[in-house]
């Protein structure tokens, strides 16, 4: 009887043994699933950031372009104003000349 409630017991440790083993490799598998949707995340992530840096890059030249050009317009705008000054002076003179003549 003793021999048998020692087999039975470690029949019972044996069997409680396995399933401890199962539990614990099919956590493990979760655990590795989880790690490789994490990584595989990031991985995503990572050219997410990557795809954004080139748009702002983009973005920021095309930023630098027009102000060159906005800079451009304005010069030319106080050329413009500038010559107009000019000729406008250049009539009144002229206009005032020839209303003294």
């Amino acid at each position: 009887e003793e021999r048998q409630a020692w087999a039975q017991q470690e029949r019972q440790l044996q069997e409680r043994c396995g399933a401890l083993q199962e539990e614990a490799r099919v956590q493990l598998e979760k655990e590795k699933g989880n790690a490789q949707r994490e990584a595989q995340a990031a991985r995503e992530a990572q050219q997410q950031l990557v795809l954004v840096q080139s748009e702002v890059r983009r973005l920021e030249g095309e930023l630098d372009t027009a102000r060159r050009e906005r800079d451009a317009l304005q010069l030319e705008m106080s050329l413009v104003q500038a010559r107009y000054e000019s000729q406008r002076l250049q009539l009144e003179s002229e206009l005032a000349v020839r209303l003294e003549q």
